[in-house]
């Protein structure tokens, strides 16, 4: 099926949008009493159109009697209606135009009959910045967490990670009562607060976390809020689950307190029903924008071949055992400094089943191999963070300390073309950090510094009882088992001052220097021993002693302009940079010394209060590090190893960005559209050597190649309040062309992506609830020009609830796909079960469910990469009942 057929999706949205981008009048004016001229507070001015007396703006004036309205450009002339219940209701004819009135209104008081008012008023309100979504007005009584209801809000996207995005862009801050308790990790309060605490969710754009730079550092960034509808309240769920087939269990014990000075969090979780607890206590928002260099992710240098299951959630093909322990607490004392521990504790146990079957495209030739998988992981992980905040108007100090410590095992059973093979991995980790980072005043100037430290240590092993590669490794006729271990230390540093002071009215400009530091060691042996036991002989290419040390000294100047219709950041640093390899038992040595200039520029014009720009730039340097260079080879898997024996990889990225974004919180519709272009340039490229068993060697080699990635993307939604749903549409489109090295041949790719999706809910208050979320992928790669196939997708998701009242609720979920590929099509349909009854008068529920009704075993789809297709199943969890026992505290 051709790409170019669905490319004209990418248009159809467009056509809600046209009638939005008309511009406004603005009146403004002041209210007094007459005859006492004082200001008057609380009055409603409402504009409406003298045609079809249609609202068009409202507002409230202040405590100095003062109002502002927004009128989109229409009718020539307003009806402007000011009302209260102290004064007399005035009516004025008013041309639409930008003016300032001064109004007195005359005194009166209204004696008010009882009486009863029905309606549905708007769940979605705007002040400024800040959208609110009144919970009561959007949830049912079937509600029971946060994560219940943040899909179906309008503008917000949460995806299966449950990271949230308002209008596509991920969160940097979510607050509790304005206080950053879980620090990222959100996910613990979205899925486990009850949703009846909750009276408003609150998105915060153009959020500044810091107060002291709220008027000076320009920001992008969308926040979000929970306002509780108490103060001094304590929270929580209990929750006991018990089943079979095989005997099931599922734990959650989680109590919170919020208070205005202190919150805490705690909770303790334990399941063998697949769910998975690790994505509870996963960072998901931003954190650190302003931090251009820091310490790269922890990447293991070994790994069984997973399991691939598109779009399946990991319930349905996880065994597991999984354990979660975490203590989450704030304090804020008198002088508004906040003292916070975030602790965690994960064990888990996991078995995939699986397998795939590839095709190789290469030049001339092509090569099929199958394999069987099944994996086991044991996983367990503590890390802690202590953090001291001091976030006031006049200053700011933060430092945070976190330890890290992982202790991962990966096991995996494979057959090969039926030939069985096994990996036995090991992964444990140590990692120690600090970061501390303050503002104070300083002559009427703003004196910055900030120092990070961080360590860690790793020893890896890497154990495989038939080893293959009869091209590199000798004796290959009487290879038996293989034992590589490999041992990395890192340290980092980065420690800067500057001064942050306004230049002009709507200007300001900070300047800093630092210097940062960053050493690597990796230390890797090999042993194969024959099937007798005896030693082979390896050469020195299959052993590491690694050192890298790299030096930046930066200055940096960032410029931040704001004013009410444009904003930007011009970020212009400076930086000389030293980098420096050595392997000394082959005098292996890699330099390279350079002057660096990364100009950052981020942008927004707003053309009203309803529709805003935003434009960026960005160039960066990114040298890799010891995984991209190593002179001698590892192993990635039980069929992949790798020698990246090539100079310094240097890659230069250029992004661009444009994209729009437009609000109507009185209408409740949110819409956002943009275009990012990303070309990179690197020294060096991956060459792909593959075997006739289909073993992989991958060696990096001095080439330059470049990359260009173009995406468009496109969200709309819709809340409709009179019958409480929401629509979603929202279209990805990818276009990724580079070159790639296979067999000692250069050639181009190009890969295409595909991905429309709607999403509608129909929630109303009483009887029935109804969501849809359906999803279309289409994805198309060409090598050389050569098509290497076509794979559709489809996922079709209905969830369906049923109850006649409050106390009882039947809940049907089913989920359906359909894979096609090359005109074969596999097709799986999954339903889920449950019924809930909550006792008259109690936070109590019982429920019984039943998963994977129909008994699926397995679950087949396509996958396509720029040289490879390859047909997946994956084994599938049985049949299952759970009864469960809750309460919300």
């Amino acid at each position: 099926m051709s790409f170019k057929k669905y490319t004209y999706c990418l248009f159809i949205p467009f056509f809600f949008w046209f009638s939005a981008f008309s511009q406004e009048t603005r009146i403004q004016g002041s209210l007094t009493l007459k005859n006492e001229n004082s200001p008057l507070f609380g009055v409603n001015i409402i504009a409406k159109s003298p045609n079809d007396s249609t609202t068009l703006a409202y507002a409230i004036s202040n405590d100095k009697g003062e109002f502002s309205l927004l009128v989109d450009e229409g009718p020539d002339s307003l009806l402007l209606i000011f009302r209260s219940l102290t004064v007399e209701e005035l009516i004025l004819s008013i041309p639409n135009k930008d003016q300032f009135l001064e109004i007195s209104l005359n005194p009166f008081i209204m004696e008010l009959k009882e009486m009863v008012l029905e309606g549905k008023r708007n769940p979605i309100t705007s002040n400024n910045d800040t959208i609110f979504y009144d919970v009561s007005s959007i949830s049912n009584s079937n509600d029971r967490f946060i994560f219940d209801v943040l899909s179906r809000l309008p503008g917000i996207e949460v995806d299966n990670t449950g990271m949230i995005r308002y209008q596509g862009k991920a969160l940097e801050k979510f607050y509790i009562e304005g206080l950053d308790l879980l620090g990222g990790r959100y996910n613990l309060a979205n899925r486990n607060m009850p949703i009846s605490a909750v009276e408003s969710i609150q998105i915060l754009e153009n959020h500044q976390p810091i107060a002291v730079l709220d008027s000076l550092v320009y920001s992008e960034r969308t926040s979000l809020n929970l306002k509780l509808k108490r103060k001094n309240v304590w929270l929580g769920v209990i929750h006991f689950g018990s089943g079979f087939s095989p005997i099931l269990y599922d734990i959650n014990l989680t109590p919170m307190i919020f208070r205005s000075d202190f919150q805490i969090l705690n909770s303790f979780q334990a399941n063998n029903i697949g769910k998975d607890l690790q994505k509870e206590l996963k960072v998901l928002t931003i954190e650190d924008l302003t931090k251009r260099w820091k310490l790269e992710e922890f990447n293991t240098w070994f790994g069984v071949r997973q399991v691939s299951s598109f779009g399946l959630s990991k319930e349905k093909y996880e065994f597991n055992e999984s354990k979660i322990a975490t203590i989450n607490s704030l304090s804020k004392n008198k002088n508004d400094t906040e003292f916070r521990i975030n602790l965690s504790f994960i064990n888990d146990k996991i078995e995939e089943i699986g397998g795939e079957q590839t095709t190789f495209f290469l030049p001339g030739d092509s090569i099929r191999i199958s394999e069987d998988i099944r994996n086991n992981f044991l996983y367990s992980n503590l890390s802690t963070e202590l953090s001291w905040t001091k976030n006031i108007k006049k200053s700011y100090f933060k430092n945070s300390t976190k330890i890290n410590v992982q202790d991962r095992r990966e096991v995996g059973n494979i057959l090969l073309n039926s030939e069985s093979r096994m990996q036995d991995i090991e992964l444990p980790f140590i990692e120690l950090g600090n970061t501390l980072k303050g503002i104070k005043p300083f002559k009427k100037r703003l004196f910055n510094y900030e120092s990070q430290i961080n360590m860690r240590f790793s020893n890896q092993r890497f154990y495989l009882n038939t080893v293959g590669f009869d091209m590199i490794l000798p004796q290959s006729n009487e290879k038996g088992t293989l034992l590589q271990t490999l041992k990395e230390k890192g340290y980092f540093t980065n420690n800067n001052i500057g001064i942050t002071k306004r230049v002009a009215k709507n200007l300001s400009l900070t300047s800093k220097m630092g210097f940062l530091a960053k050493l690597n060691f990796m230390d890797s042996q090999m042993a194969l021993k024959d099937s007798g036991g005896g030693e082979i002989n390896i050469p020195e290419n299959f052993s590491n002693k690694l050192r890298q040390k790299e030096m930046r000294a930066y200055l940096q100047n960032d410029l931040d302009f704001k004013t009410d219709k444009i904003s930007f950041s011009l970020k212009v640093p400076l930086s000389y940079f030293n980098i420096n390899f050595l392997d000394p038992r082959i005098d292996f040595k890699r330099n390279l010394s350079r002057v660096i200039f990364e100009p950052n520029f981020q942008g927004s014009y707003f053309v009203h209060s309803k529709l805003n720009f935003y434009f960026s730039f960005q160039k960066s340097n990114d040298f890799k590090g010891l995984h991209q260079l190593h002179p001698g080879f590892v192993f990635k898997d039980y069929r992949t190893i790798q020698q990246n024996l090539s100079d310094i990889p240097d890659e230069i990225q250029y992004n661009y960005s444009l994209s729009f974004q437009f609000k109507d919180p009185i209408y409740s519709y949110f819409a956002s559209a943009g275009f990012n272009l990303l070309n990179s340039k690197m020294n060096t490229i991956i060459g792909n050597e593959i075997l006739d068993s289909g073993e992989a060697i991958l060696r990096a080699e001095n080439f330059l190649n470049r990359m260009q990635s173009q995406v468009w993307f496109l969200r709309t939604s819709k809340y409709f309040p009179m019958l409480n749903s929401n629509l979603t549409i929202s279209l990805d489109h990818q276009n990724r062309t580079g070159q790639q090295i296979i067999q000692g041949s250069i050639k181009d790719f190009n890969l295409k992506i595909l991905n429309p999706r709607i999403i509608w809910g129909l929630r109303p208050k009483s009887i029935f609830g109804l969501t849809w979320n359906g999803s279309f992928r289409l994805i198309e790669s060409e090598f050389e020009n050569i098509e290497i196939g076509n794979i559709i997708q489809f996922n079709n998701k209905v969830e369906l609830d049923l109850f006649p009242n409050e106390f009882h609720l039947v809940r049907f979920t089913a989920d359906h796909f359909f894979n096609e590929s090359n005109g074969l099509t596999n097709e799986s349909t999954f339903i889920d079960a449950s019924y809930r009854y909550r006792l008259i008068g109690k936070k109590v529920d019982f429920g019984f469910k039943i998963f994977n009704l129909l008994d699926f075993n397995t679950f087949e789809n396509f996958n396509v990469n720029v040289f490879t297709l390859s047909s997946q199943f994956t084994q599938l969890r049985p049949r299952q009942f759970l009864f469960t026992i809750s309460f919300a505290i």
